[in-house]
Formats: C-alpha cells, structure tokens, sequence
C-alpha cells in the first residue's frame, strides 16, 4: 500500500507539492491566529491595569474560611461573585467615601 502511495506521489510531483504546501500554509494560518487572539487578550488586560490599576489580594486564612468563602456563602461585608474573574467597578468606597473613576482612569 504504502508503495503505490510512493509511486502516486513521484508521478504526481505537483499536486504532491501542492498538497503539501496547503498542509504548511493551514498550519501557520491557525497559528497566526491563535497568536494574534492571544496577543489582544493581553493587550486587553494590559489596557484595564492602566485604566483601573493592577489590584491583588493576599488573605491569611484557615481551611474553614477559605472553603465558605471558595463555595459562596455571603459574609461581613463580602460576597465572592466569581473566582478568577476580573471585573472593573466605576467607584470604590473607602474608609466611608466614594471615589468615581472617569473613561481616561482619573478619580473625581
């Protein structure tokens, strides 16, 4: 079988050729893709940590609290919306006062 294969393809250099190159061009062409939508999601992060700040939060805490907090019950001030998802507010509230935030990122 793989000996008529052989033979098909020496007889018909072109269309081998042809075919090969289709598999090459393919392959770069998702990979091109699949970089440039790698690249805007970066971009995209890169844009919200100008515009809103780059925010991490660091808790010390115990199996306990971590595991209410990890299934969603509602504490003292807090409620956990979505793990590992980032979400932009307009206005923050600290020590009792509110800070709006405009398009460009600048507090008012």
């Amino acid at each position: 079988m793989l000996k008529l294969a052989w033979k098909y393809m020496r007889y018909y250099k072109s269309q081998t050729f042809a075919i090969f190159a289709s598999i090459l061009l393919t392959a770069s062409l998702l990979s091109g893709i699949s970089s440039l939508i790698y690249s805007s999601q970066k971009s995209d992060l890169a844009n919200s940590k100008t515009i809103y700040g780059d925010w991490h939060y660091y808790i010390e805490t115990d199996k306990k609290l971590f595991d209410s907090v990890e299934s969603g019950e509602k504490g003292k001030g807090y409620a956990l919306e979505q793990c590992g998802k980032m979400a932009a507010n307009e206005g923050v509230v600290i020590d009792g006062k509110e800070y709006r935030f405009n398009e460009s990122g600048a507090v008012q």
